[in-house]
């Protein structure tokens, strides 16, 4: 069978989204060619004659290459309207009829080159419906429940160990389908088990509500333009081993899972909100406060700045350390950002 000239990769469960991109890079060959071989790009203001110069690279000593580019489907769906308010039209409209072209420019990317398109959730991205049938595409859902439980089973036995039922369901429960954050949990228990299987007491003992309450911390900071507050505690959750990129996408996620409160109402029962956001009820209970205290333009304006210093960092603009989060903070404290109207 061959194999199709682009892979989507789109979803919002981030972790094993952001594994699988790293897989297909691994595919490539050592990682000393990987440099040189891997070409990142910001798909919010590429034009397809950018993208198909860079598809056209011959790659470095003769093996294969990839060209990466994140956030292009999402630039596509199309706006919402308010209530009573008829269809907003698209600002991408025009853009959109150039980039149908990418599915007829397919075939046009050598057999050395692999063309990945990156996004977070996408829910109607009329690019991601042409593009369908000449792209493999994997999506990366929220996962259930039982998905999150099975899945800390599975991770924990990497290491060679085992984990006790109830040792599962308290992690579920604590961190709930946030696989990036269970996955930073797994392994200080691991290193604190040293060798031994993982029971309900270690995970009392070491895994808390924490680190989940310094991300809202950090959330609320950052939304309040608190620049000096915001850096403590980003630098505080860097310093206990948290990589910066996974504090974005767990700001981020906080982020949607606000919006998504909003969208739903704050006057849902609690039980039923923590249900619809898959969150444990005091999860849950975070983010209506959150979206209780914010408007949603200003959710959706931060939420766009911390996508900036993601893509930052992905696509080479910023060395992957601290150094975006902390520009990103320190604009967002300079009061510019954050309107409050």
């Amino acid at each position: 069978m061959v194999a199709k000239p682009i892979t989507i990769l789109y979803g919002p469960d981030a972790l094993t989204r952001h594994e699988k991109l790293r897989e297909l890079k691994r595919q490539l060959g050592p990682d000393d060619t990987l440099a040189g071989n891997v070409t990142e790009l910001d798909g919010r203001q590429l034009r397809l004659a950018e993208l198909r110069d860079a598809c056209r690279v011959l790659p470095f000593f003769g093996g294969r290459r990839m060209v990466v580019v994140y956030d292009l489907l999402k630039r596509f769906e199309p706006p919402k309207a308010g209530a009573g308010q008829p269809p907003k039209k698209s600002k991408s409209a025009t853009d959109l009829e150039e980039w149908k072209g990418l599915a007829a420019c397919a075939a046009e990317i050598p057999p050395t080159t692999t063309l990945v398109l990156v996004d977070d959730e996408v829910k109607d991205s009329p690019l991601l419906k042409i593009l369908a049938p000449v792209a493999e595409v994997i999506a990366f859902p929220t996962p259930t429940r039982d998905r999150v439980k099975s899945w800390i089973k599975e991770r924990v036995s990497r290491n060679g160990v085992g984990i006790a039922d109830e040792a599962v369901n308290l992690i579920e429960e604590m961190a709930g389908a946030d696989l990036w954050a269970i996955s930073n949990e797994i392994d200080k228990l691991v290193s604190y088990c040293a060798g031994r299987d993982i029971t309900a007491a270690d995970v009392r003992l070491m895994v808390s509500h924490s680190r989940e309450e310094n991300i809202f911390a950090l959330a609320d900071a950052i939304l309040e333009g608190r620049t000096n507050v915001a850096q403590r505690s980003f630098a505080r959750i860097v310093q206990e081993g948290t990589e910066p990129l996974a504090v974005l996408a767990m700001v981020a996620r906080q982020l949607r899972l606000t919006v998504r409160a909003k969208a739903i109402g704050t006057k849902t029962p609690l039980a039923e909100m923590a249900g619809r956001l898959g969150l444990a009820q005091w999860q849950a209970k975070k983010a209506v406060d959150m979206a209780n205290r914010f408007t949603l333009a200003r959710l959706k304006l931060v939420y766009e700045k911390l996508l900036d210093a993601d893509l930052a960092m992905k696509t080479g603009r910023c060395h992957p350390d601290d150094l975006a989060v902390v520009c990103l903070i320190g604009d967002l404290g300079t009061g510019k950002i954050l309107d409050k109207t």
